[in-house]
């Protein structure tokens, strides 16, 4: 079964805050009168996907990997709902956690631990269901000393630990990686991939986006270049 379909998806930005602005003006103009000025601002339109197709079977692992600004975050944004693409469609076969920086639903001024209770309910998991799983986020996270203090205390990488732990024991079948293992320590990274792999055996399917993973270009069953 395929967890994720993106079927011919196009999607464009404007390039500036100013064309932002003007796009925007422009938009409001051609609703209130009638006239359709929006093809007098084409050179401010930038194209970051056109006609792009592709699917991922379960317990698939996609590197996605390209340079900056080729698309690789709005990608997952857009396989998560985020963002709308332009034209096209994209289908779930599954739940799908976006494990993107300062994202999850985290909020930095619950605990760690108030944390891994907030997003478990947000995501659909009962009360009994986060007490059977929290002891092994937290010991994974290595996060055991800190769970209890305010997310806004902790480090880039103390806050993807305990993101990324959370995401792995949670039960989700699509899971996103904006190259959030880049801010971790090599240890953890390596212990996350071997945890990754161990889900895989399980049908879960992973997107992972990076400018470059050659160390470990290996455990990709698919790799995209955009």
């Amino acid at each position: 079964m395929d967890r994720v379909i993106i079927d011919s998806i196009s999607k464009s930005f404007y390039s500036s805050f100013k064309s932002i602005m003007i796009g925007g003006f422009k938009e409001l103009f051609s609703i209130y009168f009638g006239k359709n000025i929006l093809k007098m601002n084409k050179n401010h339109v930038v194209e970051v996907f056109n006609d792009f197709s592709i699917k991922i079977a379960e317990g698939e692992m996609v590197l996605i990997r390209g340079e900056n600004g080729r698309g690789k975050t709005t990608l997952l944004k857009m396989i998560s709902g985020i963002i709308a693409p332009d034209a096209g469609k994209i289908k779930l076969n599954g739940r799908c956690f976006p494990l993107f920086y300062r994202g999850g639903g985290f909020r930095l001024l619950l605990s760690g631990r108030e944390n891994i209770y907030f997003s478990g309910k947000l995501f659909g998991l009962s009360k009994r269901q986060i007490n059977l799983i929290i002891d092994k986020i937290i010991d994974f996270s290595g996060l055991r000393k800190e769970i209890d203090r305010p997310l806004r205390t902790y480090s880039d990488g103390m806050y993807a630990r305990l993101l990324i732990s959370f995401a792995i024991y949670s039960g989700f079948e699509i899971i996103l990686v904006d190259e959030l293992l880049s801010v971790c320590d090599k240890e953890f990274r390596k212990k996350a991939f071997t945890e990754f792999q161990s889900l895989l055996e399980n049908n879960v399917s992973f997107v992972i986006v990076s400018h470059n993973e050659d160390s470990i270009e290996s455990v990709f069953s698919k790799i995209v270049e955009i």
